[in-house]
């Protein structure tokens, strides 16, 4: 039995139609170039308006067109995730629950535009995350950070990024952003109940299924361990 690892990499809706934009984004800008050189006096207003949609469009096309190719690289050891500041990767045997965070408001129940990800051992990330993106992350889930906030009753003011160290159950500590990030990760588990927060456009389907493929790769994971040593034993 062949033993080639059955990896599956997942492409991110975040970077699709990054050519088509940058394409429509600068044709439009030469347009308006023409347009104000015949027409400039008559229509100024609305060439000026279509100047700036179609420079705005090409900067979104440009932004989508450096996010990694892949978001996702799923493995029989563990997942790996990629984002344009670096990436962090856990292992299967590390992961214990995987869903759709929700926050229950009333009598209603909001789901959170992320994916969920609840570690047996957290502090493992501190090892496999870059700087860049710890301190990208503390800018990008300020969503879940304020929501945080409002359960626990804190006003912004009085809860501000936590940039003491980070001590670790070793009795290492950790510093900067990483430590900044240990501190929200604390913090955002206490909340709603997961550590890592994946946002839905590094997905390339819904939620549900996106969550339906995780577990299914985890649940692999063990049969294809299994499989190898048994083969080995052969």
């Amino acid at each position: 039995m062949s033993t080639e690892s059955p990896n599956i990499t997942i492409k991110a809706i975040a970077r699709q139609n990054a050519l088509t934009m940058m394409i429509f984004g600068a044709c439009g800008l030469l347009l308006c170039t023409l347009a104000a050189s015949f027409w400039w006096h008559d229509y100024r207003l609305n060439i000026v308006m279509f100047f700036l949609i179609s420079l705005l469009t090409l900067i979104i096309g440009l932004f989508k067109h450096f996010e990694p190719e892949n978001s996702f690289e799923l493995t029989p050891s563990g997942m790996v995730y990629f984002h344009r500041r670096g990436s962090w990767q856990v292992s299967w045997d590390n992961v214990m629950i995987i869903e759709q965070p929700k926050l229950t408001e009333g009598v209603e129940t909001k789901a959170l535009s992320y994916i969920g990800i609840k570690l047996r051992d957290s502090q493992v990330l501190a090892k496999v995350i870059s700087r860049r993106l710890a301190n990208q992350l503390l800018q990008e889930q300020r969503d879940l950070y304020f929501l945080g906030c409002k359960l626990e009753g804190i006003s912004l003011l009085e809860r501000q990024i936590n940039d003491s160290p980070f001590k670790m159950a070793n009795g290492e500590k950790v510093i900067g952003p990483i430590g900044a990030w240990l501190h929200r990760t604390v913090m955002l588990r206490r909340n709603f109940g997961y550590d890592l927060f994946i946002p839905l456009d590094a997905c390339d389907r819904e939620p549900a299924a996106f969550v339906k493929l995780l577990k299914e790769c985890k649940e692999a994971s063990n049969q294809y361990s299994q499989t190898l040593e048994d083969d080995s034993n052969d």
